[in-house]
């Protein structure tokens, strides 16, 4: 299958409740329209009003089941955060299973950050202009008509939504544009056009669709203004445009949204005209449109109106302004007049009153366009700019790998530069250590040195590890008595600890801490050294594992600040820093923690594949392994509500219960047995504020 024939697999965060109205019925539309393209879709939303078409994944973030979390209650701000923080969280356990993440304004930021820390890209959806103009031209119409916005208004300027819109911008690889008004005003702004992604919003065909019988031709024009009554929408143009405009006199206004109560008294003797009738909200608007010539939407700043391709599917001629979105051509389909010139609009008003042969072809010139309107049009335009966006991303990754140079050093040659050592302590691993010796030798750059500690196996490992030592002077192989069990954490350090007072080499740029149980690609190390070099504050570092499930290779989830201890590789100047690993369980947790407090980074890298042989856990057992895991975040100084919380979520992973049940008894039986824990202060207090921002939903290192 080729990569154009694959599946665009999307994971798809919208913060609001998807199906509800406004944009949340657009967000739910773009979801079942992209499915129905060929698209594998993952939604995580803040909740669902409706439900979404077969095949797609939904994960909701403030609902569960019948409990909501109320977004008026914490207020939107604070639940949009909510839902990006656990949407950031969730990429990384499924980093192998997303080609493209789609997002929408206001709860994208952390979600949009670990995208780019796994490499893959994003999309932002852009329903509206750019922020800062929508706000500038929305506040200087209002302070010319004397009409102040209610406070909390979407439209009153909003500092706070600015700064987070705005850095949204910033850091998505591209933004997603329905319409040419939107791409201008952030053309204006100083965005480059390919960072600009043009794709469509559409229409349901089964709701909005034309009258059977031809249209009689009444004496008077039907126009129809449907939508919130507020001064972006125009509704002041529209009113005078219709009672300059001959149409006024025989034809009849419909209005068909609520007014803001300021701006409806600012209009009153407007709206008191006799052609003018003011129908409120309606839940009959596709048979209104039906039965109307004409849409009027003489907006100042839009996105692209849905009601705009609802009354083109429907039978209605647009009349509409520049800035209203609409995706249709003057004079070919549509009237379309310069935002605010109300002279304009009442001449387009009047031509269609007084010549309806012009009013009939427009009619049936935008109807034969209708099917390039509808949202499955708009979710195969949707489906293409997710490829393109994906090929970019890919082809200007490709572009900053550093280039194949002709009569290039072989990189197979012993002690090439980086120069680094493993240290593997090992027990009972006669049936994967074989892989593991062979990855290690198949590598691009070989070890300076590889200590590897038989833990007093009962098995053939020692032999094996003895063979091919013998065969290569780099492989060192050492041999402890049995300490009659496998001891994880304090005995896996003890041994670790023998074969490192052993190393010879001692100028190593990097070291590793490797299992027996693992194999690792032929460029893996070469790899992990690339790395390094474009990060100068990354410290540790690893691939991400592979397990087997039903004979197929799956990667583990994990979150990918997290190196997993089978396969650290650590810097050396982090490694002094840190002061090596503790002798305890939780050294694995530990390392990391101090890493960060110093400034370092931490990173898995999910390209580098690790394969394990042995499932994680499975020398220890299930409950050994969850225990030793809560004891080690005991060690690691966790703060008690983190932990708490951490084992409730735990406690809906495989296998159920038992796991947060396991991971809370080894924690809290510490404190029972006054089990030591590391002594470093610092460390704990920085560890644990770290903890108590991330449930505030502050910004943690």
């Amino acid at each position: 299958m080729s990569a154009e024939e694959k599946p665009v697999r999307v994971l798809y965060s919208f913060p609001n409740k998807l199906g509800a109205a406004r944009i949340c019925y657009t967000a739910w539309q773009q979801v079942n329209c992209v499915a129905g393209a060929g698209a594998q879709v993952t939604v995580f939303t803040g909740g669902v009003m409706r439900p979404v078409a077969p095949g797609v994944r939904v994960h909701t973030t403030l609902a569960w089941g019948k409990l909501r979390i109320p977004y008026k209650l914490i207020g939107n701000n604070r639940a949009m955060a909510l839902h990006d923080y656990i949407v950031s969280r969730y990429i990384g356990e499924m980093a192998g299973e997303i080609d493209i993440v789609h997002t929408w304004p206001r709860g994208a930021l952390r979600t949009i950050e670990a995208a780019k820390k796994l490499g893959i890209p994003t999309v932002l959806e852009r329903c509206n202009a750019h922020t800062r103009f929508a706000y500038e031209v929305v506040q200087q119409e209002c302070v010319r008509l004397g009409v102040p916005l209610p406070r909390g208004h979407e439209s009153a300027f909003n500092e706070n939504v600015l700064r987070i819109e705005e850095e949204e911008f910033e850091r998505t690889d591209r933004l997603l544009c329905p319409s040419d008004f939107v791409v201008k005003s952030f053309l204006e702004r100083g965005f480059t056009q390919d960072r600009l992604a043009r794709h469509i919003y559409g229409f349901d065909e089964k709701l909005y669709r034309p009258d059977a019988e031809p249209r009689g031709r009444g004496p008077g024009l039907k126009m129809l203004f449907v939508g919130v009554c507020a001064v972006r929408k125009g509704v002041h143009y529209a009113l005078e445009a219709w009672l300059q405009s001959s149409a006024c006199k025989h034809g009849t206004f419909l209005i068909a949204g609520e007014f803001l109560p300021a701006y409806a008294r600012k209009l009153a003797p407007m709206l008191a005209h006799p052609s003018v009738r003011v129908l409120g909200h309606r839940n009959d608007v596709p048979e209104l449109m039906r039965k109307s010539d004409i849409l009027v939407l003489p907006s100042i700043e839009e996105g692209s109106a849905l009601v705009t391709s609802e009354a083109r599917g429907s039978g209605c001629v647009l009349v509409v302004s520049d800035a209203s979105g609409a995706n249709c051509a003057h004079m070919e389909n549509a009237l379309v007049h310069k935002a605010g010139d109300v002279a304009a609009l009442s001449q387009h008003i009047t031509m269609l009153n007084e010549d309806r042969a012009l009013l009939e072809r427009l009619r049936e010139a935008s109807l034969r366009s209708v099917p390039e309107s509808t949202w499955t049009a708009a979710g195969a335009k949707l489906l293409e700019v997710y490829r393109e966006t994906i090929a970019a991303h890919r082809s200007a990754a490709e572009s900053r790998q550093p280039s194949a140079m002709p009569n290039a050093p072989d990189r197979t040659t012993l002690h090439a530069a980086p120069k680094y050592v493993i240290v593997s302590p090992v027990r009972d691993e006669e049936r994967y250590i074989t892989r593991t010796l062979q990855s290690v030798i198949g590598q691009t750059i070989r070890p300076a040195e590889w200590i590897i500690i038989d833990d007093g196996s009962h098995d053939q490992t020692g032999a094996l590890i003895d063979e091919h030592a013998n065969q290569y002077p780099w492989i060192v192989a050492l041999h402890r008595a049995d300490r009659g069990r496998r001891l994880a954490g304090t005995g896996v350090m003890e041994a670790f600890y023998s074969g490192y007072e052993r190393l010879q080499c001692q100028n190593w740029d990097f070291i590793v801490k490797l299992d027996g149980d693992v194999s690792l690609e032929p460029d893996y190390f070469e790899k992990c050294f690339e790395r390094f070099a474009d990060d100068s504050k990354l410290g540790i570092c690893g691939g991400v594992i592979y397990s087997q499930s039903n004979g197929k290779w799956k990667m583990e989830p994990q979150p990918m600040s997290h190196v997993r201890g089978a396969f650290k590789l650590y810097r050396r100047s982090c490694w002094v820093g840190i002061g090596g690993l503790i002798k305890s369980t939780g050294w694995d947790t530990v390392d990391e923690l101090h890493a960060h407090m110093l400034g370092w980074r931490t990173r898995s890298f999910p390209d580098l594949k690790v394969m394990q042989h042995r499932p994680t856990g499975a020398a220890a057992g299930a409950w050994r392994d969850n225990v030793k895991n809560g004891r080690a975040d005991y060690v690691s100084g966790y703060h008690p509500l983190f932990l708490a919380l951490k084992c409730v979520k735990r406690s809906f992973q495989e296998p159920y219960v038992l796991k947060s049940f396991a991971h809370a008894y080894g924690y809290f039986s510490g404190y029972a047995t006054g089990a030591p824990r590391i002594r470093n202060k610092e460390l704990i207090h920085y560890v644990r504020t770290q903890q108590m921002k991330r449930l505030l939903l502050l910004k943690s290192s």
